[in-house]
C-alpha cells in the first residue's frame, strides 16, 4: 500500500510510509538516497548514520533534534514553502559532509556541528545562532544577509575559507583557534565578539561593526578595516601585519603588547586608545641575542614608531608625536652596528639634546659647561 502523501511504501499498519508516520526517533543507517524529493517529512529526533544523500530536496521538513552522524550530503537543498520554516534546531551534525547545499529560511539555532565539512553551500535567511561548531571546514560559503543570525555562535579549532558574511549578525559570538582567510566580513556585527588565538588573513572588515570586542592573541594579516568601528575594543597581546585602518573609529581600544608591521591609520580616530610607550618589537630586541633578528626587530619598532608619530602629527596631538619621533630616533640608532659611526653622532645628539625633543638638555649641558669653566678659572 502506497504511502497518503507520497509514492512510498507505507510502513506496516500506518497508511504513511517510513518518512511522513508521526514516529519520533527513527533511524536510518547506511541509507543511500540520490535525485530524491521528499516533503513534509517527520524526521524529530532522528539519527541518519553512514547515510549518503545526494541531490536531495528536503522540502517542508522538521527536522528538530536530528542527528547526523558520518553522513554525505552532497547537492541538496533544504528549503521551505510559505507556510513553514524548515526546523533544525538542536540538530547535530558528527563527521558529515555539506556539498552544494542550500538552507533557506531554515531554524539551525543551537546545533552541534563537529568534525564536518561545508563546501559551495548557500545559509539564506538561516537561524544559526547558538550553534557550537568544533574542528569544521567551511569552505567558499554564502552566509551573507542581515536576516542570516550568527549570534553567540561558537567556533573552536576550524577553518574558514573564501566565505561570505556580509551583513551577518555575528556578535557575542567566540571564535578559538579557527583559521579566517580570504573571507568578506562587509558591514557585519560584530561587536562584543570574543577571539582567543584566531588567524584573520586576507579578510575585508569595511564598516563593519566591532565595538567592545575583545580580540586577544589574534594574528591579522593583510586585512582591511575601512570605516570600520572598533570603539572600546581589545586587541591586546595581537599581531598585526599589513593591515589598514582607513577612516576607522578606535576611540578607546586597547593596543597592548600588540606587534604593528606595515599597519596604517590613515584618517582614523584612535582618542583615549591604550598604546605601549615601548612596543613589543623593541622589548623583543632587547631580549634577543642574534644580531641580524635584534636588528630587523628593531627596524620594525622604527616604522611602527614612525606610523604613530606621523599619525599623532596630523591629529594635532604633537606631544604624543614627539614621543614617537624620539622612539624612531632611538630605534635607528640601535639598529646600527658598533662599526657604523653614525651609531656615535646619533649617541651624542641624543645626550645633548633628544634628538630635538628635549631641549632642556642642551640647557642643562650650557648650565654645567658655566660651572665647570667657571671652577676652573677660580682655580
Amino acid at each position: 500500500m502506497k504511502c497518503a502523501k507520497c509514492d512510498e511504501v507505507a510502513v506496516k499498519g500506518s497508511k504513511y510510509c517510513i518518512w511522513h508516520i508521526k514516529k519520533e526517533r527513527k533511524k536510518f543507517y547506511k541509507l543511500e538516497i540520490k535525485h530524491k524529493r521528499i516533503e513534509g517529512a517527520y524526521l524529530v529526533k532522528s539519527e541518519f548514520v553512514d547515510a549518503i544523500l545526494d541531490d536531495c530536496d528536503f522540502i517542508d521538513c522538521d527536522l528538530r533534534g536530528t542527528k547526523f552522524l558520518k553522513v554525505n550530503v552532497k547537492n541538496s537543498n533544504y528549503l521551505r514553502t510559505k507556510e513553514r520554516k524548515i526546523d533544525f534546531s538542536e540538530l547535530k551534525f558528527f563527521n558529515v559532509v555539506l556539498y552544494n547545499c542550500r538552507f533557506e529560511e531554515a531554524d539551525m539555532a543551537d546545533c552541534e556541528m563537529d568534525s564536518s565539512e561545508i563546501i559551495q553551500s548557500v545559509f539564506y535567511k538561516v537561524d544559526l545562532s547558538g550553534t557550537k561548531m568544533h574542528n569544521l571546514k567551511i569552505e567558499n560559503c554564502s552566509l551573507e544577509g542581515k536576516e542570516t543570525d550568527l549570534s553567540n555562535i561558537r567556533i573552536q579549532e576550524s577553518e574558514i575559507r573564501n566565505s561570505n558574511f556580509i551583513f551577518n549578525d555575528i556578535s557575542y559570538s567566540y571564535f578559538s583557534k579557527v583559521r579566517i582567510e580570504g573571507c568578506d566580513f562587509t558591514e557585519a556585527s560584530l561587536d562584543k565578539s570574543f577571539f582567543t588565538e584566531t588567524e584573520l588573513l586576507d579578510s575585508d572588515f569595511c564598516n563593519a561593526d566591532i565595538t567592545s570586542a575583545m580580540w586577544k592573541g589574534v594574528k591579522i594579516i593583510n586585512c582591511d578595516f575601512d570605516k570600520a568601528c572598533l570603539v572600546n575594543a581589545d586587541l591586546s597581546y595581537s599581531e598585526m601585519r599589513n593591515t589598514v585602518f582607513s577612516n576607522s573609529d578606535l576611540t578607546g581600544s586597547i593596543f597592548k603588547e600588540v606587534s604593528f608591521q606595515n599597519t596604517t591609520f590613515n584618517n582614523s580616530t584612535l582618542k583615549n586608545a591604550t598604546i605601549d610607550e615601548i612596543v613589543r618589537e623593541e622589548k623583543l630586541a632587547n631580549k634577543v641575542k642574534d644580531k641580524n633578528r635584534k636588528r630587523q626587530l628593531y627596524e620594525r619598532a622604527e616604522a611602527t614608531y614612525r606610523e604613530f608619530k606621523n599619525y599623532f602629527h596630523r591629529e594635532g596631538i604633537y606631544d604624543r608625536s614627539s614621543y614617537y619621533h624620539y622612539r624612531e630616533k632611538l630605534m635607528n640608532r640601535k639598529k646600527r652596528s658598533f662599526r657604523d659611526p653614525m651609531k656615535y653622532v646619533s649617541f651624542a645628539v641624543d645626550k645633548l639634546y633628544g634628538y630635538g625633543e628635549k631641549p632642556f638638555r642642551l640647557i642643562a649641558w650650557w648650565i654645567l659647561s658655566i660651572v665647570i669653566f667657571s671652577t676652573l678659572y677660580t682655580w
